[in-house]
């Protein structure tokens, strides 16, 4: 079979796109993976980990920590919900939704993740009210 060098010079240059583009959508995607990781780490520090654990095994928090974890619960609460509108808009990928969604639900689950959003629920979108309600005993 005979290709003239048009025709391999076309080809060359469509996969040279192709691959440049998939170069840049996964770079991105990667992007935004640490971009939340990140996010998540600024929120829930190496200090939480013990109510955190507490919390979510809906064991009480020391009286003493609850204030500071409720504020904790609602920055990730506000996480969750920039998570979900960008899901739900396309901005992030199906496959690293699957990926946080069942510890987001999980936490979403957990008595004080439920009183936060209970007190809080006005300063959510009406979409992600209606998602949190499905997913959780709210």
């Amino acid at each position: 079979m005979y290709f003239s060098l048009e025709a391999i010079g076309i080809y060359g240059a469509i996969l040279g796109v192709w691959a440049t583009c998939w170069t840049y959508i996964s770079n991105k995607r990667l992007d935004v993976f640490q971009l939340y990781v990140d996010k998540f780490n600024e929120i829930i520090t190496p200090d939480d980990i013990e109510w955190w654990r507490l919390a979510m095994k809906n064991d009480p928090v020391p009286k003493e920590q609850c204030h500071q974890c409720e504020i904790k619960m609602l920055r990730y609460l506000n996480l969750v919900w920039e998570e979900h509108f960008l899901y739900s808009e396309r901005m992030i990928s199906e496959r690293l939704w699957k990926l946080w969604k069942p510890n987001i639900i999980f936490v979403l689950n957990t008595d004080l993740c439920k009183k936060v959003f209970v007190q809080h629920e006005d300063e959510f979108g009406a979409s992600f009210c209606r998602w949190v309600r499905e997913v959780s005993q709210v």
